[in-house]
């Protein structure tokens, strides 16, 4: 039977906290054997188990146990076979002594060791009083949060639970929280980190949403409300799910519904499970649909079409479908609306630098020219730029705190390979230039969830769409006086809608 090194100190322990709970100490270390499961000191007088546990038994992914206990702080301890730490799930005790609680399997299948023990009021140490191995037999993890230290304090999750931990296009997280602003943290395993906020409402409740795009992959979703730092946060719940892309999605534009900005025909390109042509159909406002539609071949799962407005329509609506009904989710759709885009490629001083040059060169080299159209390798491009950018640049704290942060012209940012927004929105624009890419540097206010500042950032017009991109916010986090590097894609061809929540334009910086 698999143990614990918190045990070790059990039979110190236990005598005090069976005092705490006004109970006999004069139990037995064991117990007859009645029970389906292994019982310690305590089991009887301490706590009891009337459902859930049971060695040797299978469960489909999760097991509810229930009891009755002296004490109302229970918890059950959970121990995968080979892995490398243990879990905690508490549950849930009400004044009559009795606790319910389901235990979620959800580092996949094998062989668990479920341990239920409890603590009494003051008590620093659990006590452990039974344990049972029992065996998962579903093999794909669920849906569902580890708790950590402040779950149920800090926050709660009502929501989701259950269901595949594979994940398309996100989810929305409901739940209880004790502060006022509930944040998400999701980390990919690639390395890029996404955050997401929510505000509480009077009673507690949240509603929190979760995009998730396909190149998060496997990925870490860390719930939070209570800040113990600056910058810093206690974490009280984790979600661990694979983000994955539906049978028919889209790679340009990188988000799967919302608006796009059209400067005249543009392209989208993206992926489809099924062999069978998609079809592209352009829609007035109201739904009704204004052209033929136009078939696309699907290649090595691959699709790629050019949608033409249609005449004397600003504002239409653009559906990508399989024609393999049988498909799951085998459409997507956007709203579009035409705009006027005041930029150039025009070759500005400090795009003539040889640095820059030298830089936009090498980032030129690294994008493949066969099998893709100009209009997609442009958007490649772009996403490579802004990534050496934001990797190759760091943020100027100190001078962003005092008012000083030095020239924000692209070559002094490049040489010093640090600046503040202005710095990474202009070497960004000026590496563009080279590679004769349409941009804007658009000066204006940004809202970061503390605070509304000065900010700078980029537009960009790839394959006749307009593409926002913030280099700066994809760059790293602050935390006080310092900078800590990360490359994020969270501000990179962004839902243009969404973006209008944060980032509020004034003029354009040619």
């Amino acid at each position: 039977m698999k143990r614990h090194a918190w045990t070790l100190s059990l039979l110190l322990v236990v005598c005090a906290v069976l005092a705490g709970a006004g109970l006999s100490n004069g139990i037995a270390a064991g117990r007859d054997g009645a029970e389906p499961f292994a019982a310690f000191l305590g089991y009887g007088e301490l706590l009891t188990v009337t459902d859930g546990m049971r060695d040797g038994e299978r469960y489909d992914g999760f097991v509810d146990i229930a009891g009755s206990s002296a004490v109302q702080d229970v918890i059950v301890i959970v121990d995968h076979d080979g892995g490398a730490t243990s879990r905690t799930v508490k549950m849930n005790s009400s004044a009559d002594g009795s606790f319910t609680g389901r235990v979620w399997f959800v580092e996949g299948p094998g062989a668990y060791t479920l341990s239920v023990a409890c603590r009494s009021p003051g008590a620093s140490k659990y006590v452990i009083v039974c344990e049972a191995e029992v065996h998962n037999t579903v093999a794909e993890p669920p849906l569902v949060p580890l708790e950590y230290v402040g779950y149920g304090d800090d926050l709660l999750v009502y929501e989701p639970r259950g269901g595949s931990s594979k994940v398309v296009g996100g989810f929305v997280v409901r739940g209880w929280s004790r502060y006022p602003t509930v944040r998400a943290v999701v980390q990919s395993s690639a390395g890029p980190v996404l955050e997401y906020f929510a505000e509480a409402a009077a009673d507690g409740s949240f509603e929190l949403e979760i995009p998730l795009p396909a190149w998060m992959g496997r990925s870490e979703i860390r719930l939070c409300s209570k800040k113990i730092g600056p910058n810093t946060w206690r974490g009280a719940a984790v979600y661990r799910v694979d983000a994955v892309a539906a049978a028919v999605h889209a790679d340009t534009p990188a988000y799967q519904k919302g608006l796009i900005l059209a400067t005249g025909p543009f392209e989208m390109s993206g992926r489809s499970e099924s062999s069978a042509p998609m079809q592209v159909e352009v829609l007035d406002k109201q739904g009704s649909v204004v052209a033929e539609p136009v078939p696309v071949a699907v290649r090595d799962s691959r699709w790629s079409a050019t949608v033409t407005p249609p005449e004397g329509l600003r504002q239409f609506q653009v559906r990508i479908a399989s024609t393999d009904r049988a498909a799951a989710s085998p459409e997507i759709a956007y709203s579009v609306a035409v705009v006027d885009f005041e930029g150039g490629s025009g070759q500005r001083t400090w795009s003539a630098n040889a640095l820059v040059q030298s830089v936009a060169a090498q980032i030129n080299a690294s994008v493949p020219r066969d099998t893709i159209t100009e209009g997609v390798r442009d958007y490649y491009l772009l996403k490579a730029v802004h990534d050496w950018v934001a990797t190759n640049t760091r943020y100027d704290v100190k001078g962003a705190r005092s008012g000083r942060p030095g020239p924000g012209d692209a070559v002094t940012t490049l040489v010093r390979g640090e600046g503040v927004c202005l710095g990474y929105a202009n070497l960004t624009s000026a590496i563009l230039d080279c590679l004769g890419i349409e941009n804007r540097v658009v000066l204006g206010m940004a809202d970061n969830g503390t605070s509304i500042l000065r900010h700078a950032w980029n537009e960009a017009v790839v394959g006749g769409r307009v593409v926002f991109m913030d280099v700066t916010w994809d760059s790293g986090t602050t935390d006080g006086q310092q900078f800590e590097p990360g490359l994020k894609w969270q501000y990179f061809d962004p839902d243009p809608e969404k973006v209008a929540f944060s980032h509020f334009p004034d003029l354009v910086k040619r």
